[in-house]
């Protein structure tokens, strides 16, 4: 026998708050949303508004959204025994521990600008630390900031899988080559713009000549 079902609740009866509930998912998907509710909209914006290269912003979602193969991330799957860091060997390593507070990514970042050295120590997770650097620091800086995680988490790999590790000297210094190659491109990139620009802009346009002359092309 068929019946009315509404299928806002798990028993199929009608109530005002799941029709609420109801329309406002459908507002949802009209608008769009973001793929990790807990980070706010502007912070998003702000991160694929960053001058550094696509692949450094996929990158940086992925460290925002805790997606990257850590030990913890990967205890928690069952793939690792133990989720202790392995560069430091003394706490265990999540995000913002691999490339924030462990003694050797601090040892990079001590390397580098006063801006980054004066940083608090101590952030609950990721996501506060970037959110922190992004209303302190400028264009230039915050591309420096993604090089820098980057070639950190790098290094851990490299001691992973390959048995090496870099000094924070050099790691810094790898760092800050990429990020000047990029912003060297680009500024080549807005000089050419403009010059074609200018270009435009100083060529005259075409006019009728005068009644008693005659253009040749």
């Amino acid at each position: 026998m068929d019946k009315i079902f509404w299928r806002g609740t798990s028993n199929g009866l009608f109530s005002v708050r799941s029709a609420y509930h109801l329309g406002l998912d459908l507002l949802r998907k009209q608008k769009g949303e973001y793929s990790f509710r807990v980070i706010s909209a502007d912070f998003w914006k702000k991160l694929w508004a960053l001058k550094v290269p696509n692949s450094s912003k996929i990158f940086l979602s992925r460290v925002c959204q805790n997606l990257l193969p850590t030990k913890q991330n990967l205890l928690k799957k069952g793939v690792m025994k133990d989720d202790l860091c392995p560069c430091c060997k003394f706490q265990d390593e999540s995000i913002i521990h691999a490339l924030w507070s462990c003694p050797s990514a601090q040892d990079v970042w001590g390397s580098g600008s006063m801006i980054f050295q004066k940083c608090p120590f101590s952030f609950s997770g990721i996501v506060e630390l970037v959110s922190f650097l992004f209303n302190r620091l400028d264009d230039d800086f915050l591309s420096l900031m993604v090089a820098v995680f980057r070639s950190i988490w790098m290094r851990r790999n490299k001691l992973v899988f390959e048995g090496q590790f870099s000094s924070h000297l050099t790691i810094f210094k790898d760092a800050s080559r990429h990020h000047e190659e990029y912003w060297s491109a680009l500024k080549k990139d807005d000089m050419a713009s403009q010059l074609h620009s200018n270009t435009l802009n100083s060529s005259k346009s075409w006019k009728c000549p005068d009644l008693k002359s005659v253009k040749v092309n």
